[in-house]
């Protein structure tokens, strides 16, 4: 992912400066553009690096065998969460390159957002596609590893046999007083 939010940056760079506009406006537009995208991927990095934000932003679906008790097969899919954090991050860095634009520029905010909202809006459906693939190709490696769902398995059985130990000592303990 790396790779191509440094190729976005390229592309940006070429685009925003073969553009008819004026040399101030290419270097914000360039800087700021440039910054979101390091920004996007410093936030993939940081949600890739522990297993809460993963486990916040996927939901585990399992399907047991009843006849034997046993889990044939571990699905990961999106939360709801996923949704929430994408939407509300883009269109909050949204609303951040255009108050910045406009401060750098000394216009109103109003001003600045009726002359350049395009330029952004497209960054803002760059960010919501990028963190969409994002979070698409974490689960799909999900999906696909098998030791990821021979894990999870254990840690389900795991969990089950010390939840039953415990009611088994609580129902113990109930009884004796």
């Amino acid at each position: 992912m790396g790779s191509l939010i440094f190729g976005l940056i390229g592309v940006t760079f070429l685009i925003f400066f073969l553009l008819p506009i004026e040399l101030n406006y290419k270097i914000i537009f360039s800087s700021q553009i440039s910054l979101n995208f390091i920004l996007i991927y410093f936030i993939s990095c940081i949600l890739n690096l522990n297993k809460t934000s993963i486990s916040v932003f996927t939901k585990i679906y399992t399907e047991t065998d009843l006849e034997n008790n046993e889990i044939t097969t571990v699905q990961v899919r999106f939360s709801s969460y996923t949704h929430i954090f994408i939407i509300f991050f883009t269109v909050a860095c949204f609303f951040i390159h255009i108050g910045s634009g406009s401060s750098l520029l000394n216009l109103s905010f109003w001003s600045f957002f009726v002359q350049r909202w395009w330029i952004f809006f497209i960054i803002l459906l760059i960010n919501i596609i990028y963190f969409y693939l994002f979070f698409a190709i974490d689960i799909y490696l999900m999906n696909e590893s098998v030791l990821f769902k021979e894990n999870y398995i254990n840690f389900l059985k795991e969990y089950k046999k010390q939840k039953e130990e415990h009611e088994n000592k609580v129902s113990k303990e109930d009884k004796q007083s």
